[in-house]
């Protein structure tokens, strides 16, 4: 479990295959920043050096979530830039024990209290669950399962 915040980006850069330049659903993507997710233009990504992807990862999702229980934050962090922050955050919740209108996606001060009690293994089981949920849902996430189940395993 990764708790230093320069070590979980320095993860999350290899899990989003570094510096290799690829053209898939979210547009041109580098560092796993892409078009559709930052409406940048296919050139500014290109362009993207590392240090621009970890001053990206900080600003976008280690500031607005370093609150959570250090023992999370690595995992929470890995989802948000997976499947995006509100997601991540109705996972935590649904985690932590909140249901019904508390799983409503924003992280505030009953989603942290309910966070402190929640563990890696039951926010886990909650990834894998919303995984095999979408390709339930829609065969055309088949193709990433396999990937999203190492993931969810790994961190």
């Amino acid at each position: 479990m990764l708790t230093d915040p320069h070590a979980i980006i320095e993860d999350i850069l290899i899990q989003e295959g570094g510096d290799k330049v690829v053209v898939d659903t979210g547009g041109t993507t580098k560092w796993g920043i892409s078009e559709k997710g930052t409406g940048w233009s296919s050139d500014e990504i290109k362009a993207l050096t590392k240090e621009d992807a970890i001053e990206f990862y900080m600003k976008e999702y280690y500031l607005p979530l370093k609150r959570l229980p250090a023992e999370l934050l690595h995992i929470c962090i890995d989802s948000a830039v997976n499947m995006g922050r509100r997601q991540m955050v109705k996972l935590l919740q649904r985690a932590s024990g909140l249901s019904g209108g508390d799983v409503d996606g924003h992280l505030g001060p009953k989603t942290y209290a309910a966070a402190q009690s929640c563990t890696p293994g039951e926010f886990r089981e909650q990834r894998f669950l919303f995984y095999e949920n979408l390709v339930k849902q829609d065969e055309k996430y088949a193709k990433y399962r396999m990937g999203w189940l190492r993931r969810t395993m790994r961190v």
